[in-house]
């Protein structure tokens, strides 16, 4: 049965197949693609021709359905977002809250590329939360407290569980303990591993641990000796074996400036430079969620979700003076220097 674009209109399937590149680009008017009675019948002879028209039909209704607008107006297609063209990367755009009354004035990342569904369960724990109390109950830590339960995921930071084995991006998740994105992986042989998310980095994308021969690409993990002067790397070993602890924040990264013979020197974000042994590793590319910085609670619920509580000024507290000495001598202080300055001046009999 020959394909319907329109109510009593059919498709050609022998121009659909010379014409396939043109259809998924989207260059060529609906119009051309109608087709004569005899090539209607024809089609209908041909029930593989007609299922692989029906198909490339609904691939095209589905790319267009599935595109995300952002902020600007401007539109993104949602195969770019599944991960087709690993070389194109991704805008970090804004998307404005919503103009209502609880969520007026936030901003939030587009997180149509992050997954929404629940961790891989064996690479979760779940944390227990202090409330900013020590071992005996004390509070060491004010305003800290309530909050949405989470779970540790296993990140990944050593990147030598498999070296030299490719590994292809299942999906990008959210982790409730860093600001970064991370990656679940999947291995050739089937171990699935969360690493660091590099900028740019989509579903799909394949990456590595480059040992014998450094791979370049983003997302690779390479030893500091292989990596060209003024690369960008993020997740670095401070010593070999001992996984990343320089860089490793939302959009954060390091620069090679001079290699040596067992050392390489490095520029990071705050300005520093430090020396790195060349045998450690680091992940190409820069962290990923750049646009981090830009975002703002939508509400005060939002803030409590993190465990914070409501701070309250010192000096706005009652100057009580066995609880709080400094406030209740200051105050004290303040009060008998007033009234010295604000006492009405001797009166004379003149």
């Amino acid at each position: 049965m020959a394909c319907l674009l329109r109510p009593q209109l059919q498709i050609s399937p022998a121009r659909v197949f010379s014409c396939s590149g043109f259809w998924a680009a989207g260059r060529l008017p609906q119009r051309t693609w109608l087709s004569t009675p005899a090539a209607a019948t024809a089609a209908a002879t041909e029930p593989a021709a007609s299922a692989a028209a029906q198909q490339l039909v609904k691939q095209r209704q589905a790319a267009a359905s599935a595109r995300v607008i952002d902020s600007v107006g401007s539109s993104i297609n949602s195969s770019l977002l599944a991960g087709v063209g690993p070389g194109l990367r991704l805008p970090d755009e804004l998307m404005p809250a919503s103009k209502t009354g609880g969520t007026r004035g936030g901003m939030s990342r587009n997180g149509s590329i992050l997954y929404n569904g629940r961790p891989v369960k064996r690479l979760i724990q779940k944390l227990k939360q202090s409330s900013g109390r020590n071992h005996s109950g004390a509070i060491t830590v004010w305003n800290r407290g309530g909050g949405a339960s989470k779970f540790r995921r296993w990140v990944d930071f050593h990147r030598r569980l498999l070296p030299n084995m490719p590994a292809v991006v299942r999906r990008l998740e959210r982790d409730p303990t860093r600001t970064a994105f991370i990656a679940l992986i999947c291995y050739r042989n089937g171990t699935l591993s969360y690493v660091l998310a590099a900028e740019g980095l989509l579903p799909g994308m394949v990456i590595s641990t480059s040992l014998a021969a450094p791979n370049l690409r983003m997302g690779n993990a390479v030893q500091l000796g292989a990596c060209p002067i003024g690369l960008s790397v993020f997740n670095v070993e401070l010593l070999p074996g001992r996984g990343g602890q320089l860089a490793r924040a939302a959009g954060a990264s390091a620069k090679v400036l001079k290699r040596f013979a067992d050392h390489t020197l490095l520029k990071l974000t705050s300005g520093e430079h430090r020396m790195v042994p060349a045998k450690c590793l680091a992940t190409v590319g820069e962290a990923s969620n750049v646009a981090h910085t830009h975002d703002r609670l939508r509400k005060a619920g939002q803030s409590r979700h993190l465990g914070r509580r409501p701070h309250v000024r010192g000096v706005a507290m009652n100057p009580i003076g066995e609880l709080r000495p400094r406030l209740a001598s200051r105050v004290s202080s303040t009060s008998s220097t007033t009234r010295r300055t604000t006492s009405s001046p001797a009166r004379t009999l003149w």
